[in-house]
């Protein structure tokens, strides 16, 4: 079995008692834990780029916005379909998009 453990960092205590510790022991049990870190922006206002895109494309800053966490977030969703399961500590993604709805990977939140 492959987990997937979704997580902010290796320095962040909550990653660490929540999933990193309980590596050794998984895999003792024959499943394979991948710690995985993702960041996710946290802009909540579009930056002067944005503005500039808007000038040339039309699109409105705030869809720049999404549009651009919707492509960071393009690699984390071709791994999850690798894995069996998705272990998530805390709300590292705070947002759904338009192709969560296609991960049919059964995901475990936890949370304080």
């Amino acid at each position: 079995m492959k987990v997937l453990g979704l997580i902010s960092s290796l320095n962040d205590p909550a990653s660490r008692v929540r999933i990193i510790q309980y590596q050794d022991e998984l895999r003792i049990n024959k499943i394979e834990l991948k710690p995985r870190f993702y960041t996710p922006e946290a802009l909540a206002e579009p930056n002067k780029n944005d503005f500039r895109l808007n000038k040339i494309s039309g699109i409105n800053e705030s869809r720049i916005l999404r549009i651009r966490k919707i492509i960071k977030r393009l690699p984390l969703f071709y791994e999850q379909y690798r894995f069996n399961l998705i272990w998530q500590s805390r709300m590292i993604l705070p947002y759904y998009t338009f192709f969560d709805k296609y991960i049919t990977t059964p995901r475990v939140f936890d949370f304080d």
